[in-house]
This record gives structure tokens, sequence and C-alpha cells, in this order.
């Protein structure tokens, strides 16, 4: 069940992006928080770097999630 949680959230993320929505640190980092409940820790570390090259600015939730996938 979890797992397929960040798999809806992770193809609803990939929606956002095609429809040219913009994304920010708040759908980041639930993104990020549904790929750690999921046991996917190698995908919120991907995202944080996407979101630097996206110029998407972090926030302490963004670093919590990250610590958490480190942690993992």
């Amino acid at each position: 069940f979890i797992s397929e949680n960040w798999e809806k959230a992770y193809a609803l993320f990939e929606e956002m992006e095609a429809s040219s929505i913009k994304l920010d640190t708040i759908a980041c980092a639930a993104l990020m928080r549904s790929f750690n409940k999921g046991g996917q820790p190698g995908r919120v570390l991907s995202l944080a770097e996407s979101m630097r090259e996206k110029e998407i600015p972090f926030s302490d939730t963004i670093f919590f999630e990250m610590v958490s996938a480190c942690s993992m």
C-alpha cells in the first residue's frame, strides 16, 4: 500500500511537469516524503539534485527529508 502511494505521487508530479505547471518547494517536499515513506531514499536525493538544477529553493522540510533519506 505504501509503495503504491509514492508511485501515485510520482505520477502526479510527472503530470504536473508535463503540463508545464511550475513545481515548487512544497510539491517537492511532499514527493520526497512519499519517497521516504515508500522506502525510496535514492529518489529523494535525485529529486534534490533536480531541484538544484531548476533553482527550486530548499526549505527546512527539504533538508529534513534529505537527511531522513540518508539515514535509511
